[in-house]
Parts: structure tokens; sequence; C-alpha cells
């Protein structure tokens, strides 16, 4: 096969060393060559390619890889059991060599049909692979989808043709590794490899760029409240208290004593605050005189403080209110009725 005027390798050192210069991003990725422009707009399919070979084949001197792309495959018997196979043929692009390589497959029919049968020879160039297959395997690994059936890769073929693989090649021209990998070399790669390449003149201050990332924005500083920095006018005092209950109630006990001695309820409202908050016997309820024996109501009355140095108050002078509160009682009960 003749080498294309085209595949110069000074036309392809001077095209990507240009390229490289304006700041356009050229790899190999999957199998594929890629070029991302740093105008970003889109190469052109045309000019694509007319110099993708070429580009190619540089790049591969550049690392010393073999370079193989797709181009036919044909069925036969090889060797001298007559093995059932196919075979794949390659061109070399760093020499521009055939290369190929065989894998198995059966070439007659595995059931009956309509119009044939079992054991039949398949019509030409048709095969039937195994999901064990080696070949079965390669083509997974090329991320292309699969036939619809396996009896149908002779209809998918043509789909290799774009990709670019990789494998040693023998003194026979035969490819050493049947998993035949696709190429890979990153933008990175070649930058660094053609800046070191002796007469290179691509530029020195071109770097690799990093891949973008995107990160939240967050405070610099951890923000801390500090009890000094705080006004009193925001100081939370709490809720603001319930007064449904008559200004002179509210925050006071109201506590029920019964006046034994007249038969009278009475309400006397005394300050929470001179009432200890420990007052357990309030908590219990105490027997009625009618109810205690007469050695516990004369216990009770030995103990129960003198009204002077309990509360501070004439004892007449208490007799005498409660007998006002007595008639005022009275005198509202007449009212009403």
């Amino acid at each position: 096969m003749k080498t294309p005027k085209t595949l110069k390798p000074e036309s392809g050192s001077s095209l990507l060393t240009k390229l490289l210069n304006k700041g356009d991003e050229i790899s190999i990725t999957h199998g594929q060559l890629l070029i991302k422009p740093s105008s970003g707009l889109a190469v052109p399919p045309d000019w694509l390619k007319q110099h993708e070979p070429m580009l190619i084949k540089y790049i591969c001197q550049l690392f010393d890889i073999t370079a193989l792309r797709y181009v036919s495959y044909t069925t036969g018997s090889y060797g001298v059991n007559k093995s059932q196979g196919i075979t794949l043929q390659f061109n070399n692009l760093q020499t521009n060599d055939d290369a190929y390589i065989i894998y198995n497959a059966s070439l007659k029919r595995v059931r009956n049909g309509k119009r044939s049968k079992k054991g039949e020879p398949l019509p030409d160039k048709q095969f039937i692979v195994s999901e064990r297959s080696s070949f079965y395997k390669f083509w997974c690994s090329t991320g292309l989808p699969l036939p619809r059936s396996i009896s149908k890769f002779y209809e998918c073929m043509g789909k290799l043709k774009p990709l670019i693989f990789t494998s040693q090649v023998d003194f026979k021209n035969r490819i050493i590794n049947k998993k035949l990998p696709l190429l890979e070399v990153a933008y990175s790669e070649i930058l660094e490899k053609e800046s070191k390449y002796p007469g290179s003149k691509i530029n020195a201050n071109i770097t690799a760029k990093k891949p973008l990332i995107f990160r939240q924005e967050t405070a610099k500083k951890p923000l801390k409240l500090i009890a000094k920095d705080i006004e009193l006018d925001h100081i939370h005092y709490g809720l603001a208290p319930n007064q449904s209950t008559c200004a002179s109630k509210y925050g006071n006990k109201v506590i029920r004593k019964e006046l034994i001695s007249k038969g009278i309820s009475s309400d006397i409202t005394l300050n929470s605050k001179e009432i200890d908050g420990n007052d357990n016997r309030a908590k219990t309820a105490k027997k009625t005189p009618q109810e205690q024996t007469v050695d516990e109501w004369l216990d009770e009355w030995e103990n129960a403080p003198s009204l002077p140095n309990g509360l501070g108050i004439d004892e007449e002078v208490l007799n005498a209110e409660v007998e006002q509160l007595i008639l005022a009682t009275k005198c509202r009960k007449i009212n009403v009725a």
C-alpha cells in the first residue's frame, strides 16, 4: 500500500506544533482523535478527515506506539486441522504495513431453518461466535453496540473503521494481543512530549489546562458571637405574662381558709413572697375538727403559733375584721334574696 503524499512526518509535526501553539487541545481518546480548538468552534469534518491520518501518525512516532486501523475481514478454515475462524485485517499507521489477527468462529448453521439445515455452511462472510469467545470480548471492549443476534456480527463490522487500536505485531505481521485495546494518548502527554522533541518550536509557556472544578463558596472565617458584642436591647426576657386575672391578684397565691368558728368561708390574699416554697403542710389535706379526736385537736391547738408572734396582727383587730366580713356577707345575701 502506497503512502499518501500528505502523510509526511514534517507536515504532521508542523501542523501539531501549530495547533498546540494556538492553544488547541489534542488527544486520542477511546481510539479516536479529538481536537478542542481554543476558539470554542467545532472542527470542520472535511478538514479533520483530511488531516487526521498525518496527526495520528506523528503522535504515534513521538511515543513509538503501534497504531492499527481496521480495514476489512475474511472468513475461512486455517491450519492443518482446518479450524474455522475470522481474520481481521488492519493497517499499521506507523509503518504502513498490513497486520492481521485471527479469532475462532463457527461458519456452519447451529440449528435448522425454513430453507436450511443444521450443519450447512453459512453464506459467504457470515460467522457465529459464542459469548465466551475472544472476538466477543474484543467487541465488548470497543464500547460498540452488540448486534441483535450473535449470528449478525457481519452486519456491524464496518463500525470498527473509525477506531484506532494498538498492539505489538510480530515479524509475520500478526497481532500478538487478541484483546486489541483502543489507543489512548492524553493531551498533557502530547504537550510534554512535543515540547521535548528535538527541533520543536512549541511555545514553552503553554501548559496543560487543569480541569475546571466548581466549588461552593463559603465564609472565610466562622461566625463567632461574643457576649460583650450583644446589645442589651436584643436580650430575650421570655414570653409576656398573661395578666388575665386582676392586677392585684397577679403573682400572688390565693389561699382559702375555713373559718371554723363562724362556719363561713373567706378568701384571704397573701403575697407569694411571704409563703414558704417548701410548704408541704399546705399540700396535704387536714382533718376538720369534727373528724379529729380530742387528743389530735388539743395537740394542734397547743402547737399552733400565736397570732401576734406568727403574723404580727392583733387578735382583737382580726376578730373585729372577721365580724365585719361576716356582717357584709349576710347583707349581700339579704340584698340578693
